[in-house]
Formats: structure tokens, sequence, C-alpha cells
């Protein structure tokens, strides 16, 4: 049993024009496709920068995870960026992944974001 009546709306053009929205695409802050890397999300959409606790927790290290093309391009924009030496940021060769040393996820992760990715 239903307590309030359906509402029905009038079926002139004139007001279905007026309730409909044209679908417009947002623009992306920047276009990621013209760099000579890619740093793919998550499954879940997230940017795969992850801090990595060792040494009893005195030793902190950022990584980088699903980079795909010129890896070394990608560690030498995060030197810049981060205003760090050569020993500070590496590229690990059997993971392929961009390792900083220190704790850096916000920072990397809007650097990332501000890039397009």
């Amino acid at each position: 049993m239903r307590l309030t009546p359906f509402l029905r709306l009038a079926q002139s053009p004139a007001l279905l024009e007026s309730l409909t929205i044209p679908a417009q695409a947002v623009p992306a802050a920047k276009s990621a496709s013209n760099l000579p890397y890619l740093v793919s999300r998550t499954k879940s959409n997230r940017i795969p920068v992850y801090i990595r606790i060792g040494a009893g927790g005195s030793k902190k290290t950022t990584l980088i995870q699903r980079v795909e093309g010129d890896r070394m391009a990608l560690r030498d924009e995060v030197r810049e960026a981060l205003g760090m030496g050569g020993a500070d940021v590496v590229v690990n060769p059997t993971t392929g992944h961009v390792v900083v040393k220190g704790s850096h996820v916000p920072k990397l992760t809007e650097w990332l974001k501000n890039k397009g990715f």
C-alpha cells in the first residue's frame, strides 16, 4: 500500500530540454601521455607509492611500483622534484621499482597526481 501518490512530470519538450544536462568530460590536470614512462594505478584506483620500514623502524624507504617505460627518466625527475642526490633515488634492477631514501609518500603521491597519473 502506497501512502503518497506517484509524482508525474509533464511530457512537454520544453520541460525535458530544461531537465537534460549535457555530459561533459572532466579535463585531466595534465596529460601523462607525452612522458617516457607510465605509472599505472592499482585495482582500487590508487597511486602505487608505498613506504617500506626496516632495521627496527629506523630505516624508511619509499617505493614507486608499477612503473613501465623509461624508469631512469622517472628516477631523474623524482631526484629533481625532491632535491635529492644521486644515491638517494635509485631503480631496483630486479623489480623495476624506484626506491627513494626516507618517507616521501605524500609528496610523491601528490607529485604523480599533478603529472597526470
